[in-house]
This record gives C-alpha cells, sequence and structure tokens, in this order.
C-alpha cells in the first residue's frame, strides 16, 4: 500500500499526529517583561543548582528549520554572485522557499544566519550592525519580512573578541548590548559560537550570568528591552502562531551555543582581549579540527538542568566519512548520552568542546542533503539516524535548487513524525553485525522505529532479515504494521515472530516505523 509521495500516511491515528506537525511546540505564556528577556543572556547558564531536569515547557520536540553555513558558508562576494553570498537577498529567498514550496507546513521554520553578516566594526554606539552593502535595510526589516511568512528568525554571535571568521565577537562587557540589539531586532534564535575565546572567558561569562537571573532582575526593563537576567532558560522555543499573538510579544529566542572551534587569534590580538585571562589557549586553525571530548568528561546531569540542547560532536563537514564518524561515535557512547536526551534536553549531534561543568554549548547540527558531499543513497542515513536520535533538524541547502529526490527525503512525513515524537526517547544501537547496524527508538502508543545501516563502502544490496520479537518488540501479540518509511509504502501486518526481510545498499539505510495493532 503505497503512502502519497506529498499526502497524509494511512490511518486516522498517524493522520493526527501529522497534522500537528504543521506547529511548533507552544510554551509557557509570559509577560511582556519575560518574553524578549531570553534573547542572548541564557547562553551564559546559570550554574545555581537544581534537583531535577530543566522543564521550560520549551523544545517539547526537536526544533527544525534552514541555516546557512554548510552551503554558502562566508561568501561575501555579492558583486559577482550576487544569489549566493550572505545577505538579505538569500535569507528573504529562503523563507520564500520555506513557505512556497512545503517546509514550514510539515514544520521547518526557523530561517537561521550563520557567520559573516555582520560590519567589520561595531557602530559609533559600540553597537553589532550588518554589513551595509549586503543588508540595506538592516537585520530588524529582514527579521520582520520572515516573521510575516510566520516564521522565525535566527542570528548568529560569538563568545569571544572576534567570530570564527574574523568579525565582532560578543565579549562579556558586550553582553547586555548585544542582547538587547538583537531584542530590538526581533530575532528569536541566537547561535553563540566561542572561537578566540577560552575556559576563562567562559567560566567568567557563566558566572556574571549566574548573578543575572532572568526574570529576576532588580531594575526594571525600561522601553520594552529585555530585563537582562534568567533563570536561564538558554533555550527557549518560540509559540506557535494558534497563540503567539495574544500572549504577548512573539519573539521568545532560543538560545545556541557552539563548540570551541580552534583557530589562530585575530591579528594584532595577542592578549586576545579583556576577556581572556592569564596563559590564554593559543587556537589551532580550522573548523571543528579537535577530538570531541569523552562523554563521561562531562556533566549530562548539569547540562540538563540548565539548558535545552547541547552538541556533542566536531562539525558535521558535507561528506560520508564525517557523517559516519558521528554516527559511530553516538553509537560508542550511547549510554552516556542516550539518558540524557528527551523532552526540552536534546543531544546534538555536532561538536563539544567545554570545560565540565562550566558551560554548556548548544547549537543546530546542520542536515547535508542536498549539498554535494553525500550520495543520495548515503542521504538516507542521516535522515533515518536523525530520526531515531531525536536529533534537531536544520537543512542547509540551496534550497532553490535542490532536487525533487532530496527534497523527498527531508519532506518526508513519516520520518518527520519519527523525529518529532512527544515521548522524545533517544534511540539506541541494539545490534551491530560487521558492517550492519540496528537502531531502535521507542515512541508513543507503542510504536517503535527501526533503523537498519549498511557502512560498507563497496559491494551489492546487503539482505537481511529480523522479526519484531528478534528487536524486542513483543507487547501486542495481535500484531504491527510495519512501514518502510524512506520508500514510503505499508509492508504489511506482522506478527511478533514473523520475519521481516529487506535489503540495505552499501553507505546507506532503511527506516521502518512499527505501529501495534492492539
Amino acid at each position: 500500500m503505497p503512502i502519497a509521495r506529498h499526502g497524509k500516511p494511512p490511518a486516522a491515528g498517524l493522520d493526527r499526529a501529522l497534522h500537528r506537525l504543521t506547529g511548533v511546540v507552544c510554551g509557557k505564556e509570559q509577560g511582556p517583561a519575560e518574553a524578549m528577556v531570553l534573547l542572548a543572556l541564557g547562553f551564559l547558564l546559570s550554574l545555581a543548582p537544581r534537583s531535577a531536569p530543566l522543564d521550560n515547557g520549551l523544545m517539547r520536540t526537536p526544533p527544525m528549520g534552514w541555516v546557512s553555513w554548510q552551503r554558502f558558508r562566508c561568501n561575501t562576494d555579492c558583486r559577482d554572485d550576487p544569489d549566493n553570498c550572505i545577505s538579505e537577498r538569500l535569507f528573504r529567498s529562503m523563507a520564500d522557499r520555506l513557505v512556497e514550496d512545503g517546509w514550514k507546513a510539515l514544520g521547518y521554520k526557523y530561517v537561521n544566519m550563520d557567520d559573516c553578516w555582520a560590519a567589520n566594526k561595531r557602530d559609533s554606539q559600540g553597537r553589532l550592525q550588518p554589513a551595509p552593502d549586503r543588508f540595506p535595510h538592516g537585520i530588524k526589516a529582514l527579521a520582520d519580512y520572515i516573521h510575516s511568512k510566520g516564521l522565525k528568525f535566527g542570528i548568529y554571535t560569538d563568545l569571544g573578541n572576534a567570530t570564527c571568521e574574523g568579525f565582532p565577537g560578543t565579549t562579556s562587557k558586550d553582553i547586555e548590548k548585544d542582547a538587547r540589539t538583537f531584542a530590538e531586532w526581533g530575532v528569536d534564535m541566537v547561535k553563540l559560537d566561542s572561537c578566540f575565546s577560552n575556559s576563562f572567558a567562559r567560566a567568567k561569562g557563566c558566572s556574571l550570568q549566574a548573578d543575572r537571573r532572568l526574570g529576576r532582575s532588580s531594575e526594571p526593563a525600561a522601553d520594552g528591552a529585555p530585563s537582562l537576567s534568567p533563570p536561564p532558560r538558554p533555550a527557549r522555543l518560540p509559540k506557535d502562531e494558534r497563540c503567539s499573538e495574544q500572549d504577548g510579544p512573539a519573539h521568545r529566542p532560543l538560545l545556541q551555543l557552539a563548540g570551541l572551534r580552534r583557530r589562530p587569534p585575530p591579528e594584532g590580538s595577542a592578549a586576545l582581549g579583556p576577556d581572556l585571562g592569564p596563559a590564554p589557549e593559543r587556537l589551532a586553525p580550522g573548523r571543528g579540527g579537535t577530538q570531541p571530548p569523552v562523554p563521561t568528561q562531562v556533566d549530562y546531569t548539569l547540562l540538563g538542568r540548565i539548558c535545552n540542547m547541547w552538541r556533542n560532536y566536531a562539525d558535521i563537514e558535507d561528506s560520508w566519512g564525517s557523517l559516519f564518524r558521528i554516527v559511530e561515535w553516538y553509537g560508542k557512547h550511547q549510554d552516556v548520552l542516550q539518558p540524557a536526551a528527551g523532552p526540552g534536553r536534546w543531544n546534538d549531534p555536532d561538536m563539544v568542546q567545554s570545560s565540565p561543568s562550566i558551560w554548556a554549548p548548544l547549537v543546530c547540527q546542520q542536515l547535508l542533503i542536498g549539498d554535494f558531499g553525500l550520495s543520495l543513497v548515503q542521504a538516507r542515513v542521516q535522515v533515518a539516524l536523525w530520526a531515531v536520535l531525536a536529533a534537531p533538524l536544520f537543512v542547509s541547502c540551496n534550497l532553490r535548487t535542490i532536487s525533487d529526490e532530496e527534497k523527498g527525503l527531508l519532506q518526508n512525513p513519516l520520518m518527520i513524525y519519527i523525529n518529532q515524537d512527544p515521548l522524545g526517547i533517544q534511540g539506541r544501537r541494539i545490534i551491530q553485525v560487521h558492517a550492519l547496524e540496528v537502531w531502535k527508538r521507542p515512541m508513543v502508543n507503542g510504536q517503535f522505529a527501526i533503523a537498519v545501516m549498511n557502512s560498507a563502502p563497496r559491494g551489492g544490496l546487503q539482505p537481511f532479515v529480523t522479526s519484531p520479537e528478534q528487536l524486542g518488540i513483543m507487547d501486542c501479540k495481535a500484531g504491527y504494521r510495519v512501514y518502510d518509511v524512506l520508500e514510503r509504502k505499508s509492508l504489511g501486518i506482522y506478527v511478533t515472530d514473523a520475519p521481516i526481510r529487506s535489503r540495505v545498499a552499501p553507505t546507506s539505510a532503511v527506516l521502518f516505523l512499527l505501529r501495534p495493532l492492539c
């Protein structure tokens, strides 16, 4: 029974669940003084002890959207490449595509700007400002345009003297000023990087924000500006369209903090600025050029108490090797990583370089599909595993030229249904036999997602046979309806000991959804 390519999958219950994906989880009600406050201060996390995981009612499912970095990098050449340079023209175009090509309806609602948007210097009042030739109407006008489409807008800065590409950073003395600037612009999400920084600077920033709890400032906010102080809810998911207007300002920023990217310091900054104490860490070239920490060195209990999302691995690059290394690292360390995840607190399969218990990184990893480094069969691995891992889904490709086949993978409603499962349990690798791996994710109402990956670099289609019972799925004696998610078809009904047979290509994956008949 084929599943319509752009239609709803069968069964009324699943239809209703998929229909709910057109909105974003609505957060708690807030008054005007609180609604804008999460902008840029939650990233510098409170270290006050708590006895339970963070429960701010937000990010109950992984966020979804589009981000510029992987495809467009730091292209600032708008004279010779006006369609692809980092400019207001690019971001307006991507917002149009999200709406007109069906992405928004499926839950992809963020338009996120990465590095290279800023002018080379702050303005006369010390505020960040966009490059005037590439953003002639300013950032607020761009954010207003994106909001007019029913989308959310994200921006980038760096907790250091400069961004990774050398534009002005946000040091501790700039935090309040930059937070107010972003609030005035109507920013919904801030990605905070940490090039040209070190553990001293990050600890100083954390200590600063521990004394400035959001919503508990002793000084009232003036002129609607953020009251700069949280129990930091460092990651906030904005309200959906059904409740944003009547409940106060709709722009409730989701803060992201990227991992340390070791690069040379900017020329002429031997001391690396006022935030960096004695013996600053010298940074070696290259994004993601360091090994990720061993998970046992990271206090995931603390992370779950003070933030909603954190990165785990080196920057994903546009290649099969990079994707495969991330998957294997997750499998190797799943006993630590998997229990840390859940509604409102997500592992993000990318990079973290941190001093344990000092800061908590958050940033959107990027889907490589639609770029240059993955074949279509390899792209199936990323959508299948990211769905099972409950990972954020941020596309980073040219939405104007993406192929129908690639778009079909990313807009697959059953894949999104699995990824956005409200139970929020991250999947685990349960079988590894040579190049074949089986990953399993329990879902609401007794459903399960199963991904089977063949990591072999060559050879033919690899046949395999399993059964619900062999996968530890035995609660419903009446059986399970099994869907081949990426092929968009039902395979029929299987009792617990019935064999499920399939084949998987080299460097590819299959993804199954099992729905109980009980």
